[in-house]
């Protein structure tokens, strides 16, 4: 996976989370992984015509321990479905 090293343990990965269906039902995507902050802000903001929302964040940690850090945005573009679930991941 792509990702900024930050430890032998520790990575900063870069994601693009895009929301489809209407505003009352969201579905997420699947997410795309991006190599730096800046792809995955240009990625979300290329997403943003055809989506009901997207969000880019950043999140650094371990896949192995399973320990992360909160998540970072970098970029938001409509508005993210309110539904508990969703709004969990990036708050």
């Amino acid at each position: 996976m792509a990702g900024e090293k930050i430890d032998d343990e520790s990575r900063t990965y870069y994601v693009v989370q895009s929301f489809s269906g209407p505003p009352h039902r969201p579905v997420l995507d699947e997410p795309y992984e991006a190599a730096s902050k800046e792809a995955a802000a240009s990625l979300a903001e290329r997403l943003a015509p055809k989506k009901l929302a997207v969000v880019a964040f950043s999140r650094t940690g371990n896949f192995q321990t399973g320990e992360f850090e909160d998540a970072i945005v970098i970029a938001s573009f409509g508005r993210i479905p309110e539904c508990h679930d969703l709004r969990s991941e990036f708050t």
